[in-house]
């Protein structure tokens, strides 16, 4: 790599590191509690801070409190903003793609549903038997007992 090309990506480091910290120095500043102002005609007007950024937004001046939360930013934080959000979003979508992929279901699927204990439970409350619900199932009755408690149906 030239001399040239190293110096420019170092110098584009270093503005992107500067931005980062003013970024950060105006979110520290939005997330400074609101305050009540009284207004010229005596009424109480909540009011929310902002920064003052210098107009190439190398610079945050000050803070400025204002009744709304539409902030501005001068368009070189906005970049960053958007870069951070991007490169966040980009993250947050790999370590869902990794967990998912990770994600395995132990054990064979139920052979039964909720829904069958339900049915065995009502078949039992009714006054069946055990050897009955077998024999009209098909579904041996230490399976039955097994999956009302395993769907903890009461009978």
């Amino acid at each position: 790599m030239s001399k040239i090309k190293k110096n420019n990506k170092i110098d584009t480091q270093l503005i992107e590191d500067m931005l980062d910290e003013v970024l950060f120095d105006c979110y520290d500043i939005m997330t400074l509690p609101s305050k009540l102002r009284l207004t010229n005609k005596g009424k109480i007007l909540k009011v929310y801070p902002h920064p003052i950024c210098s107009e190439n937004g190398y610079v945050v001046l000050g803070v400025q409190y204002l009744p709304h939360r539409s902030y501005y930013l001068p368009d070189a934080l906005l970049d960053r903003v958007i870069y951070w959000d991007d490169l966040l979003d980009a993250i947050a979508t790999k370590v869902k793609k990794q967990t998912k992929s990770k994600v395995k279901v132990l054990g064979r699927p139920a052979l039964y549903t909720a829904e069958d204990a339900r049915q065995w439970a009502e078949m039992k409350k009714s006054g069946m038997t055990l050897k009955k619900i077998e024999e009209l199932t098909g579904v041996k009755s230490h399976n039955i007992t097994s999956y009302l408690k395993k769907y903890a149906i009461a009978v």
